[in-house]
């Protein structure tokens, strides 16, 4: 199965990255879509949120939509 990750931009675009497996855990979406996007590490951590933020993501934004393979 494949999930659609969509988010916010804080330019107000969108965007969108799609994820093999199920991701049911905001937490896990997040994480996913880092990898995804292949976001480098933000200051000397490796928080998803913060990777986020420093591409100009909004963490919160962060949403899943199962797609029917």
């Amino acid at each position: 199965m494949k999930m659609q990750i969509t988010f916010n931009k804080t330019d107000g675009s969108t965007g969108m990255a799609l994820v093999d497996g199920v991701v049911n855990d905001p937490i896990e979406a997040r994480r996913e879509l880092v990898a995804a996007l292949d976001l480098p590490d933000a200051s000397d951590h490796n928080d998803a949120d913060a990777r986020l933020r420093a591409a100009g993501i909004e963490p919160a934004s962060v949403q899943v939509v199962p797609l029917v393979e």
